[in-house]
């Protein structure tokens, strides 16, 4: 019995402890067997609590992650948009829009700006003309989204140059 208890303070609860007969010594014998027990649920519980722990944490890194990603994407995609306009577009306004419907965030970027021909930017030069809207179509792509350029040559006046993240 001094060995039993004995492995009970040390923490081992893999061996059953018998119990003999109907005297002190059985009834001591029957009440550390169920010490043991308990002990032994709990120590599955809190293995148990341990393994969700970590799995409640693993999930809040991997959302705040894929937050920091969509957000760290959609702020670098605006300020490229942004940098354009203001390098080429001859703007006077810019117009941003960021919505939220259906599970999706809109970013609409409009100037009044001389507009340009979209179709050449499709396809990066080799001067580098057109890298910055070949990267904030990828940087949208990798976080699941996608981009629409909407513009054409026209009169400074008139509101022509869109960009959308969707």
């Amino acid at each position: 019995m001094t060995d039993a208890a004995e492995r009970l303070a040390r923490g081992e609860l893999g061996q059953p402890i018998p119990a003999a007969g109907e005297d002190e010594i059985a009834r001591l014998a029957r009440a550390l067997e169920r010490l043991r027990l308990a002990l032994e649920g709990d120590e599955r519980r809190s293995l148990l609590l341990k393994h969700v722990i970590t799995a409640q944490e693993d999930e809040r890194r991997r959302i705040a992650r894929e937050l920091h990603d969509q957000t760290t994407a959609l702020y670098r995609f605006a300020q490229e948009a942004l940098t354009n306009v203001a390098r080429h577009a001859g703007a006077e306004t810019v117009l941003i829009a960021c919505t939220v419907a259906n599970g999706r965030i809109m970013l609409e970027i409009e100037d009044d700006g001389k507009g340009f021909d979209p179709e050449p930017t499709m396809r990066p030069r080799e001067t580098g003309e057109g890298l910055g809207l070949l990267g904030m179509r990828e940087r949208i792509a990798l976080v699941g989204g996608d981009s629409t350029i909407e513009s054409e040559p026209s009169d400074p006046i008139q509101p022509r140059s869109r960009t959308r993240p969707t």
